[in-house]
């Protein structure tokens, strides 16, 4: 009887440590986090990782424009990463360690990630959505700012529309290839360029291990993707392109943890 009394006082103690209490004299509204052109840059993805306090179903988050962001309980932690597309695809996202990857970015402000935020109790506030955009790359960071806010409130007053600047950075990158290449996989050989329907692909270098071949249209959305094992100096592959339509395209190699840049290629 006592252990059954110690448990029950210790599941008590537990669940008003981790209960949603909202503070004295306020409520708690909608509230909804974007990034509304987390899609809009090649070759990179967008990644919410949560840090959690209390378990959550997928605690790394590819991030949608068109989702709220969501770290599952106010008290979890998390950040927006930019990684490399081809890396994410080839190591997974569960493999990554986005704070100490040599091809992932932090951003350079925290995003709030949770569905809700509390107001004073008096507030006709009945609903907060904020968009945030990115600028950009640095050597160290992805730029990404609060661009609006929209404050939608009860007894059909209009919403109130907030629009905020950019901050000022000079010759921000468009891409984090340029900076997160730190050495390429020179000696690529691709022919015939242009082709109708195969490549062959001869990757002639000493190192060994897994390699990644990826074929994108100019927009950056990738259309094939190949995953082989390297164990000689020589490897050669034809991947066959006859179902792609005529036009150029972006073919990328990575071998272990080095990416070659994009090589162009013309499909008849």
């Amino acid at each position: 009887m006592k252990k059954v009394l110690v448990s029950l006082i210790y599941i008590c103690f537990i669940s008003q440590a981790f209960a949603d209490i909202i503070p004295q004299g306020e409520k708690s509204v909608s509230y909804c986090a974007k990034i509304q052109n987390a899609d809009s840059f090649q070759n990179v993805t967008f990644v919410l990782v949560i840090d959690p306090v209390i378990t959550v179903p997928n605690k790394r988050i590819v991030i949608s424009p068109s989702v709220c962001l969501s770290k599952g309980y106010k008290f979890n932690g998390s950040n927006v990463y930019a990684v490399d597309s081809s890396h994410l695809k080839f190591t997974g996202i569960d493999n990554i360690n986005f704070s100490t990857d040599k091809f992932s970015l932090k951003s350079s402000i925290q995003v709030p990630a949770l569905n809700f935020t509390y107001v004073p109790d008096s507030s006709l506030i009945n609903n907060i959505e904020e968009l945030y955009k990115v600028l950009g790359f640095t050597d160290s960071s992805a730029i990404i700012y609060l661009y609006k806010r929209t404050v939608s409130f009860s007894n059909g007053i209009t919403d109130s529309v907030f629009i905020f600047n950019p901050p000022l950075y000079d010759n921000l990158k468009k891409t984090i290839e340029s900076v997160k290449v730190s050495d390429s996989t020179k000696n690529v050989l691709i022919f015939p360029n242009p082709t109708q329907k195969e490549l062959n692909i001869y990757i002639i270098d000493g190192r060994m291990g897994d390699a990644t071949f990826e074929i994108s249209d100019m927009s950056g959305h990738s259309l094939k993707f190949a995953r082989f094992t390297k164990n000689q100096s020589i490897l050669k592959k034809t991947i066959d392109i006859g179902s792609l339509p005529a036009g150029i395209y972006n073919v990328r190699f990575s071998l272990a943890n080095y990416y070659t840049k994009n090589r162009l290629i013309l499909k008849k």
